[in-house]
């Protein structure tokens, strides 16, 4: 199987990447200055069960997720954070994988408790969506993917 067991970095970093023959990939990490990653864990085994192909970038430096998105094919971009001290570092980043990322039309995800309050705050970053349970992530990704496709399309 090609799917990874979410790990630090970005596995391919540096290497040209196309979009995987089959199959969807997802790229989970902390939104930027985020430290908490557990969360992040449990969503990327969901990924896994859900036959998605995981790559983690919670051990990365600052600024790698950007990169990793330009090195290497994702259908989603997953972010999480936890607290609104840091929404304007995320919508930043968010701008910043879609200026670079591989794949023109990715889809980004938001999460953590603090959208779950704030649901408004998931179009103030400019995130495409986001999923109420770690559980829920890979089907809410699958429709996301679905309506992006369509509006974008």
């Amino acid at each position: 199987s090609s799917t990874r067991r979410p790990q630090g970095g970005c596995p391919a970093f540096g290497a040209e990447v196309e979009h995987p023959p089959c199959g969807r990939r997802v790229l989970l990490a902390p939104a930027p200055g985020e430290q908490h990653t557990f969360g992040l864990s449990m969503v990327g085994e969901f990924f896994i069960r859900d036959g998605w192909d995981v790559v983690s970038a919670t051990g990365a430096p600052q600024g790698d997720v950007a990169e990793c998105a330009r090195a290497e094919w994702f259908d989603v971009v997953g972010l999480s954070l936890g607290s609104s001290v840091r929404l304007e570092a995320l919508k930043t980043g968010i701008a910043e994988v879609r200026q670079v990322s591989r794949n023109r039309a990715v889809v980004v995800m938001v999460g953590g408790p603090l959208f779950g309050l704030h649901p408004e705050y998931v179009g103030q970053v400019g995130a495409d969506g986001t999923s109420s349970a770690a559980r829920t992530a890979p089907a809410s990704a699958e429709a996301l993917l679905g309506t992006c496709i369509r509006q974008r399309g």
